[in-house]
């Protein structure tokens, strides 16, 4: 990342941008991240909207951005029928007309939260037909998660899947009702501060609108969006 940054610097110096002009109030706006990830191994999220403000005037600015993130996943787990064991302490796995037996359990996990990005924004480069803005500061996430699996409803017998082996007999099990709703109310909390770095390119639309694509590069997210200046 430090070199990344040095080397950001390195292409500014080299290109000389001329000084432009204060702004006297700041800029606003909404980004769309196509593919947000909350933490690295999960699949991304499509597409949260961040909304942000830069305040200031010259070309170091404070930039602050808000984004609501919502992960929604329902799956099924294969599991054991259960076990049958002898005083002795010998088990051996429940079977079905004498084939080894599996459950389909469902499950469902809910995370959702914000992330705030407090960062100093530096109008790097300054062109009639876009601006470079060097991001860095730090960034918050709380992250709210719950998880449940369908332990209370009925099992159904399906047939076996052609991928399995022919000596299974496999079962499925739904959510109930109640079983979601306590995953909602049993949630538990996450959270992580670190600092934060990145670059956001604005092109103008007229003397106040513009499009912007931006990036955070420790925690990584890219974004598309609109602002305005004023």
């Amino acid at each position: 990342m430090r070199h990344l940054f040095m080397l950001t610097i390195a292409v500014v110096a080299v290109l000389r941008p001329d000084a432009a002009p204060a702004q006297t109030h700041g800029d606003a706006g909404v980004t769309f991240s196509p593919a947000y990830l909350q933490y690295d191994d999960v699949n991304p999220v499509c597409c949260p909207a961040a909304g942000w403000i830069t305040l200031g005037s010259g070309r170091f600015r404070l930039h602050v951005d808000y984004l609501q993130s919502n992960r929604h996943r329902e799956g099924h787990g294969n599991y054991s029928l259960g076990q049958t064991c002898t005083p002795t302490g010998d088990c051996t796995d429940i079977r079905v007309e004498g084939r080894r037996a599996s459950v389909q359990r469902a499950d469902l996990a809910i995370e959702t939260g914000p992330e705030i990005n407090v960062l100093m924004s530096w109008r790097a480069l300054d062109r009639p037909r876009y601006r470079l803005h060097i991001l860095f500061g730090g960034f918050y996430r709380h992250l709210v998660k719950s998880f449940c699996r369908a332990f209370d409803g009925p099992m159904v017998r399906i047939p076996t899947p052609l991928d399995w082996p022919p000596d299974y007999v496999v079962f499925r099990a739904e959510l109930t009702a109640e079983e979601r709703r306590r995953c909602s109310d049993d949630a538990f909390s996450s959270r992580l501060a670190f600092p934060q770095a990145g670059v956001a390119v604005d092109f103008p639309i007229g003397s106040r609108y513009f499009l912007r694509a931006d990036a955070r590069l420790v925690i990584f997210r890219v974004g598309i969006g609109a602002g305005v200046r004023f």
